[in-house]
């Protein structure tokens, strides 16, 4: 963590930000300080505070918002001539953001699929990182609106109307990520699959080339097939020809990709960013209404509870024995940190994997859930349905390097680690219910 040293007497971390944003005429001119103050730092967590002027600090250091009024700042250290308090350059940073966003007119975040599973939990994080959430999406008669029950919404609206939104509010919004689509690999409606997952995305591209906004979209790993051409995020168009998806879903993301693509190399108008996101297996809170297509934490975690035995595949493939089957689960909060990122990484456009890098077993993952409510893992292993077995992926695993060339640091999750997370965190608390 970087941290920015304030003056107490010349500088008041609110009067200081809203000079910052008041200032700014375009947003270039602000970002160039971020990137100062960013690159400025007093100390990393860990090391004790220096100055030059007082040595070595050997007080504990209290890291607070720098909203907050700075004479509630505990003091790091004292000098008789000046005295200085110590707040992480990454919450003056944040702030900074959040007001000129505002100062702007520009600081409503249209998240589209917004109550679904990944949708939910970003337009969560949006609304805590300050932006306006607008959510496009249909609730139907069940319980998803759960999912966004807790969530500080600015509005919502309908997705048949989300074009039209756009064109009157493009001049408001900061960017619009769009989650919305269908996301059953089962669905076998073509014509369905076209106009939700195919003209819905490319309606908003041309909107946010035309309305100069970030487009950020839900790419998927679908788009790889089974695999054979491998799982780097190679964005050409001569690499997006090689995929071969197995189900229209697969085909449905590759489509956009491919035309997305075909725009940037050829030179067309697009918008000042964009980014295809390939997630992987991901799973978390928020996926209850998904049925089928939940995850297979969410599907035998009740039996695990209960202490009885899970079900799973039998490979049918000579080259992996039964629940050796490998995937790669990245836990939902993983993906929205990278949403995070890009949000506030304009300069970064292309197609990503979303994954953790690491494969691992069904058996690997049925095992995490025992190991997280205290219990030894009991497994029973079934027949894969014959219409799954031509379509069935054994081996999927995200190169994430040119995500983490473009310069995405954090860490993800471990299987063991974000299951663990989900079962205390939220299953533990709901039973594992299906909604």
């Amino acid at each position: 963590m970087r941290l920015i040293q304030l003056h107490a007497k010349k500088t008041h971390p609110l009067n200081m930000l809203e000079n910052i944003a008041g200032s700014v005429k375009q947003e270039n001119a602000l970002n160039d300080l971020y990137r100062q103050m960013a690159l400025t730092p007093l100390m990393e967590v860990g090391d004790l505070p220096f100055s030059p002027h007082t040595g070595p600090a050997r007080a504990r250091l209290g890291l607070l918002s720098a909203l907050k009024p700075l004479w509630n700042c505990p003091r790091a250290w004292t000098n008789r001539r000046k005295p200085w308090h110590i707040v992480p350059a990454g919450e003056v940073i944040k702030a900074g953001r959040q007001m000129t966003r505002a100062a702007l007119g520009r600081d409503i975040l249209l998240v589209t699929g917004g109550a679904g599973f990944i949708g939910s939990n970003i337009a969560r994080a949006a609304a805590e990182d300050g932006y306006r959430v607008v959510m496009a999406d249909w609730l139907e008669a069940g319980p998803k609106w759960r999912n966004i029950a807790d969530i500080p919404l600015h509005d919502v609206i309908r997705p048949e109307v989300t074009n039209s939104y756009v064109e009157r509010e493009g001049g408001r919004l900061a960017g619009i990520v769009h989650m919305g689509a269908i996301s059953a690999t089962t669905e076998r409606d073509g014509d369905k699959i076209v106009t939700q997952n195919i003209r819905s995305t490319l309606d908003l591209w041309e909107l946010c080339t035309r309305k100069s906004l970030p487009f950020i979209y839900a790419s998927s790993a679908a788009t790889y097939g089974d695999g054979a051409e491998g799982f780097t995020d190679d964005e050409s168009l001569p690499g997006l020809g090689l995929l071969a998806p197995l189900n229209p879903y697969g085909w449905s993301k590759l489509f956009v990709d491919r035309r997305i693509m075909a725009d940037v190399e050829g030179g067309a108008p697009r918008p000042p960013q964009f980014a295809g996101l390939r997630f992987f297996n991901v799973y978390g809170p928020g996926e209850e209404h998904k049925g089928d297509m939940r995850s297979v934490v969410h599907k035998i975690y009740p039996a695990a509870e209960a202490g009885e035995k899970v079900t799973l595949f039998k490979s049918h493939h000579p080259d992996y024995g039964d629940g050796g089957q490998l995937r790669d689960f990245i836990h939902v909060s993983d993906c929205v940190e990278v949403v995070r990122w890009l949000l506030e990484n304009r300069s970064v456009s292309g197609i990503f994997n979303v994954g953790t890098g690491k494969a691992r077993s069904f058996a690997d993952l049925a095992t995490a859930v025992f190991s997280a409510l205290g219990r030894d893992p009991l497994i029973n292993y079934v027949d894969m349905p014959v219409h799954l077995q031509k379509a069935y992926q054994y081996f999927t695993e995200a190169d994430v390097t040119k995500l983490r060339a473009a310069g995405y640091k954090r860490p993800f999750m471990s299987l063991e680690e974000g299951v663990a997370a989900y079962v205390s965190e939220h299953l533990k608390a709901t039973g594992g219910a299906v909604s």
